[in-house]
C-alpha cells in the first residue's frame, strides 16, 4: 500500500502542520503539563544520557523524531483502516499551528 501522502497531498500538509505543533509543544510551550514533562525528560536524560539532554528542548533536534512517529502512526492507521481516526487526531493539531501563528501575527 502506498503511503497516504502519495494518494492525498493534503495528508502531507496536515501531518506536517501536526508535527510542527507537537514539536513546539514538546520543545517550547509554556503550558504547565508540557513544561513539567520537558523538565522531567531533561532530568532523566541528564542522569542516563547527558549528551542527549540538550536535544529535548531543541526544535531542530526533536522534529525528526516527532515526524518519524507521525509517519509511522499514519501508516499503521492506514493499514488498519483508521484513516478517519488519524485525521481526527492530526487535523486539530494542524489547525492549532495555523491559528497560533495567525494569533501571534495579529498581536504584533
Amino acid at each position: 500500500m502506498r503511503p497516504a501522502w502519495f494518494r492525498d497531498p493534503v495528508a502531507l500538509v496536515v501531518d506536517t502542520l501536526a508535527a510542527a505543533r507537537l514539536t513546539r509543544l514538546v520543545t517550547d510551550d509554556t503550558w504547565p503539563p508540557a513544561v513539567a514533562a520537558r523538565t522531567a525528560a531533561i532530568r532523566w536524560a541528564d542522569r542516563h544520557t547527558p549528551r542527549w539532554s540538550h536535544g529535548i528542548d531543541c526544535p531542530w533536534c526533536m522534529s525528526p523524531w516527532i515526524a518519524a512517529a507521525l509517519v509511522a502512526g499514519h501508516q499503521v492507521a492506514d493499514r488498519r483502516g483508521h484513516r478517519n481516526g488519524w485525521a481526527l487526531a492530526a487535523l486539530p493539531l494542524a489547525i492549532s499551528t495555523i491559528v497560533g501563528h495567525l494569533a501571534e501575527w495579529e498581536s504584533t
